[in-house]
């Protein structure tokens, strides 16, 4: 039986749990004994992972929403570094017009 459900918010204990993910698919292909292996998408980045129900940790609301406000900051910058970057060197000034009569 397995202690987690298609839904739910977790991280893998081999990484630290540096990345939530939702469990999107829960599959046993082996003997009854055997131990599930649970597919897992990324909330906050475009990752898709399979791993055993062993490695897996379920996160607290609380936590998932740290994970979150934390994930969006670091998107946030990184939009302006590389908007700022797309204009950095240049400088917008004016070109006086040419009397052309």
């Amino acid at each position: 039986m397995c202690e987690f459900m298609i839904g739910d918010i977790v991280g893998r204990k081999s990484y630290g749990c540096d990345i939530f993910f939702k469990v999107t698919n829960i599959k046993n292909e082996g003997p009854e004994d055997s131990e599930n292996i649970l597919t897992l998408k990324g909330i906050s980045y475009r990752i898709e992972a399979d791993a055993p129900e062993s490695d897996l940790e379920l996160q607290p609301e609380h936590k998932v929403n740290e994970y979150r406000d934390k994930s969006m900051i670091v998107a946030e910058r990184n939009t302006r570094d590389i908007h700022s970057s797309h204009y950095r060197g240049y400088t917008l000034q004016r070109i006086p017009k040419k009397n052309i009569l």
